[in-house]
């Protein structure tokens, strides 16, 4: 027990001199996080682009999909976090059995946004293609992470009714730090 204790003091000792990274401005006070360290992660869920009437899905519906994951930073200094995709479907796209990661800093009192546009660049799919999946998100502090979800549906109220709904969908949802994941 001794030696693992010594040797993790060692370890954090040795990032410290080695990799730590200082970032500062006129607008941050000084913030430091070593590289690869995002000890809060996020997994949240991304639909976006364009799902076409004639083809079959028994979860999605013919229309057109936007996500916007927003990464809130609060705090006076600025903080450093990755993400990478985990692509579940791209229609007329083969799917990659993994996504490089992305690394990004966030100002304080700002909020850093991944949008569709964002994604498509990311995987390197044509604006518009429809993609589903889930964003791994790693952060070296707790943020507040919100997913802002828009879909506009094909409705044809003469062929669907009345009670068919407006075709106009926004829903916010609050994610919470999972305990742990791989990147």
């Amino acid at each position: 027990m001794r030696v693992r204790v010594a040797l993790v003091a060692l370890v954090a000792s040795l990032s410290v001199a080695v990799g730590t990274v200082a970032v500062a401005s006129s607008a941050d006070s000084v913030a430091r996080v070593s590289p690869g360290d995002h000890a809060v992660q996020y997994l949240v869920k991304f639909v976006c682009g364009f799902y076409s009437a004639g083809l079959s899905s028994e979860t999605v519906k013919p229309g057109n999909y936007a996500t916007a994951i927003n990464i809130h930073n609060y705090s006076d200094l600025r903080t450093f976090g990755r993400w990478r995709t985990d692509l579940h479907y791209a229609l007329g796209s083969p799917v990659p059995p993994r996504m490089p990661t992305t690394y990004f800093a966030i100002a304080s009192r700002t909020t850093g946004t991944i949008d569709c546009g964002t994604i498509w660049t990311a995987i390197g799919v044509p604006p518009g293609t429809f993609i589903e999946g889930s964003i791994y998100l790693g952060t070296d502090v707790e943020l507040p992470v919100r997913a802002v979800y828009t879909a506009q549906t094909d409705i044809n109220l003469a062929v669907d009714g009345p009670d068919a709904g407006a075709g106009i969908s926004i829903d916010v949802e609050i994610y919470e730090p999972l305990v742990s994941i791989v990147f």
